[in-house]
């Protein structure tokens, strides 16, 4: 449902459809959206579609979007889980059984030390989260500890990219595209940074690192938001590299601690299939309905990483897949070539 206001902008009541488990219960908000310049927020999951694949992807390339062609930016993106469990002090043991997923995330750290970046950015849906915004967060350092999991002497002491900030702030300012560092609730790490910081870590320990949170807002946002960051990194001239962090499925087992749904498993199935292929268009035929009922993590911060990746060549390799917790932890790593 939609309303006018007297500028001839159009208000849009969007719901956040992040389950309650993750984040907790969000209100309605309104989402100011100004008429043409591909600025049409659309209600249902098949106008995403078509918003992303006729306007965003095409006008961008028409307009200074992409002015002079794009440049290699980001070095390479990674798909990551976050699952305490896997943080030896929490896990006490119980980690081992997801050493598959515990062998990959030591790869992705190795690849990550070796491309020796000058910033990490991380997506992270246990970032904060408001239904109209994305949020990077602000200052120049963050503290953040696994003290929620028993285990406060894991800890963490970083440096944020202000700089890289800034620029995804004045991009957006610029489209006029709702992401910024307004409203900061809780400055600290939460555990979708943390978890891939403690693999990260022991490798490398060099780089600051920026964390962003996600939106209720469509999944065609998250991947025309990708694209905004994609361009700051390109202009700030930096070697970055970005993380997606996101468990896949909560509902793959009848004795994991959400039970079982049949869409759990499909889910499963279909993103890997769709991250393997680089597929990254078909991220969005993923309908709402069914992401709530697959109780899904982190379908956002992939979209937000294909977006980075629009009109590049991908090369993706699986690393690893394991639901034996009732949740899914999947591994990928993505890097790119040409322009397509």
């Amino acid at each position: 449902m939609s309303d006018r206001n007297a500028d001839g902008s159009v208000i849009i009541w969007i719901r956040c459809l992040e389950l309650s488990f993750l984040t907790g219960p969000m209100p309605f908000r309104r989402l100011h959206s100004k008429l043409g310049k591909n600025r049409w927020k659309s209600e249902t999951v098949e106008r995403d579609r078509l918003f992303l694949r006729k306007l965003s992807v095409i006008n961008y390339k028409d307009s200074n979007y992409l002015k002079g062609g794009r440049k290699m930016s980001i070095l390479a993106a990674f798909m990551v889980p976050h699952p305490p469990m896997i943080i030896p002090e929490v896990g006490k043991g119980n980690e081992n059984q997801i050493s598959d997923t515990i062998k990959a995330y030591e790869q992705v750290a190795d690849e990550i030390a070796n491309l020796k970046p000058d910033t990490i950015v991380i997506t992270s849906p246990h970032s904060v989260m408001y239904a109209d915004y994305f949020h990077i967060s602000p200052g120049t350092d963050a503290l953040g500890s696994f003290g929620h999991f028993g285990a406060p002497d894991v800890s963490f002491c970083e440096h944020y990219d202000v700089d890289l900030a800034e620029r995804i702030c004045t991009l957006a300012e610029e489209m006029d595209f709702p992401a910024g560092t307004l409203g900061e609730r809780d400055p600290e790490l939460d555990h979708g940074t943390m978890v891939p910081l403690w693999f990260l870590r022991k490798k490398y320990t060099e780089g600051k690192i920026l964390r962003i949170g996600l939106s209720g807002l469509p999944l065609s946002e998250h991947y025309r938001f990708g694209g905004i960051l994609a361009r700051a990194v390109q202009e700030s001239g930096k070697r970055v590299v970005l993380i997606a962090s996101g468990d896949l499925s909560h509902k793959l087992q009848t004795y994991g601690p959400y039970g079982y749904a049949e869409e759990g498993p499909e889910y499963d199935k279909r993103i890997m299939e769709v991250c393997a292929a680089t597929d990254f268009g078909a991220l969005l035929d993923f309908n709402s309905d069914f992401l709530e009922k697959a109780a899904e993590c982190g379908h956002r911060s992939f979209v937000i990483m294909a977006g980075a990746f629009d009109g590049i060549n991908v090369k993706a390799k699986v690393l690893s897949h394991q639901d034996v917790t009732g949740v899914g932890y999947g591994i990928c790593s993505f890097y790119h070539g040409e322009k397509k």
